[in-house]
């Protein structure tokens, strides 16, 4: 049974496509921006930057607005459609620090008729009591509950120790950072504590999962349930992690809510898929069918799955 995660944005980037913009001067729009993320709950100061970045024409600093002064914690970067610059539109990215205390579903719902894609969104899970912690995650991981189907994703651990004994905080990377799925799985607390920060939660662990538009769309649709996105991103996983203790259970739909990879761009047709199967297998079928003398018949039973599955990018209909 899936549950309710308490789970809170800790980074979100945003495109939006010139033409989305209703005519609306891209200077104009980072005036609209900035109203709607104050009205959301929290101030920001944009400081304009000597050149443009990303591809884009010009650049600002986001400054949140911080007792005592500001603090850099976002990007605002656009061109104009008037440009003959290639990459038009606008651009925004939030930090953690940016998102912490923003009510971000409310900032969505003020920007949404502008049709904004979301280039990349982290969602952090909090486990202040050690309810889940290190290695129960790690564990997952050898159980295969960050599998999707398909490949075990990659992972890799930081375990700092001294003559055996643990020094320092413990965390699992699962995935290829930079990809469209990732995972960081730390203990928060020591992280708190290398950076003198009072916490009076010493067991608190955390758990990111990252997504990314690579080769893929983020649903919008995630800011209405963002239970359901985990439960989209590894199944698994949370169909049975548990709920927070900290967290009030709210009702949960269960349904899972996915990554779109069923775009044109990514199908692929049968002749490139075999093209690539003969590369990477073609020298084990060899090895099966005149070292193993096994039969044509014997080798594709052997390699068949269980079920009916077809490669998810395929084009259909299917010609030989």
């Amino acid at each position: 049974m899936s549950g309710d995660f308490g789970a809170q944005v800790d980074y979100l980037s945003l495109s939006f496509d010139a033409d989305n913009l209703g005519g609306v001067h891209a200077s104009g729009f980072l005036e609209f921006i900035l109203d709607a993320l104050r009205l959301a709950g929290v101030a920001f100061i944009a400081d304009k930057r000597p050149a443009g970045i990303y591809g884009y024409e010009r650049s600002y600093i986001l400054n949140r607005v911080v007792l005592g002064g500001v603090s850099s914690s976002g990007l605002i970067a656009y061109t104009d459609s008037t440009s003959s610059k290639k990459n038009k539109g606008f651009y925004l990215s939030l930090s953690g620090l940016a998102c912490l205390g923003l009510d971000v579903k409310a900032f969505i719902k003020q920007i949404q008729v502008f049709e904004p894609h979301i280039t990349r969104i982290d969602l952090a899970v909090d486990y202040l009591d050690g309810l889940v912690n290190y290695d129960y995650v790690k564990q997952a991981y050898f159980s295969g509950l960050f599998n999707s189907g398909g490949r075990e994703p990659r992972h890799n651990v930081i375990e700092p120790k001294v003559h055996g004994e643990k020094v320092g905080g413990y965390t699992l990377y699962v995935g290829k950072r930079g990809g469209a799925k990732f995972c960081r799985a730390y203990e928060k607390n020591y992280q708190l504590l290398d950076e003198a920060v009072d916490n009076p939660f010493p067991h608190w662990f955390r758990l990111e999962i990252e997504a990314r538009s690579v080769d893929c769309d983020i649903p919008l649709a995630l800011f209405d349930d963002y239970n359901a996105f985990l439960l989209g991103f590894y199944p698994r996983l949370f169909s049975q992690l548990p709920t927070p203790s900290h967290v009030v259970p709210s009702d949960v739909s269960g349904v899972p809510l996915k990554l779109s990879f069923d775009s044109p761009q990514t199908q692929v047709n049968l002749a490139h898929l075999k093209h690539y199967a003969r590369q990477s297998y073609g020298g084990l079928l060899n090895v099966m069918k005149h070292h193993l003398k096994l039969t044509d018949e014997e080798i594709v039973k052997s390699l068949l799955p269980s079920d009916k599955r077809v490669p998810r990018r395929l084009q259909l209909p299917i010609e030989a």
